[in-house]
């Protein structure tokens, strides 16, 4: 009897000094939901940066396939077309166009002569989204040209900001290729 009254002892001093903890606190949860939404955060920002920076990468691989094509394209005629469509689909498949806004490239094809009909330059570009994108370090950044061919839709500006405007601005996001 004697041993039994000692375990009885025994429990109630365990439980009585003890607090039995069964959940967290709203403090813990509090703290536990931010570390996990700044984690997310941090994350989200990185993925939404290499998306556009991807679509950057698009853009300059697709001003290149064009200037292949206008190449071959002046190979045969000696000549720019005044508009890019007539590039398909002899030359190119189909017209690439912008990913983000599925606009087409900037292109005017321009003469250097006082024959308006020839084109023996043109003037290529695309709107990069990361003005830090390493790419605009290799670009022409040429001047408008007033002397755009017949048919063709007018210069822009490769030094501006969206290659638009009448002179050149800083940050340039304009990325722009030139034969």
């Amino acid at each position: 009897m004697q041993s039994r009254l000692y375990l009885q002892t025994f429990v109630m001093m365990l439980f009585r000094n003890e607090k039995i903890n069964k959940g967290f606190t709203l403090i813990e949860l509090l703290v536990v939901m931010s570390i996990i939404g700044l984690i997310s955060g941090v994350i989200l920002m990185n993925v939404f940066s290499a998306r556009s920076l991807s679509r950057d990468n698009v853009r300059v691989a697709d001003l290149g396939m064009l200037q292949n094509s206008l190449g071959r394209y002046f190979v045969d005629f000696k000549s720019f077309p005044a508009t890019l469509s007539v590039l398909e689909p002899s030359y190119i498949n189909k017209i690439p166009l912008d990913p983000l806004t599925n606009a087409q490239y900037l292109y005017a094809g321009i003469n250097t002569n006082a024959s308006a009909a020839s084109c023996e330059k043109y003037h290529l570009g695309a709107v990069v989204e990361n003005v830090g994108f390493v790419a605009l370090g290799q670009d022409h950044d040429a001047p408008v040209s007033a002397a755009v061919c017949t048919g063709s839709t007018a210069d822009f500006d490769g030094n501006a900001t969206g290659c638009s405007g009448p002179s050149a601005t800083s940050p340039d996001a304009c990325f722009d290729l030139i034969p």
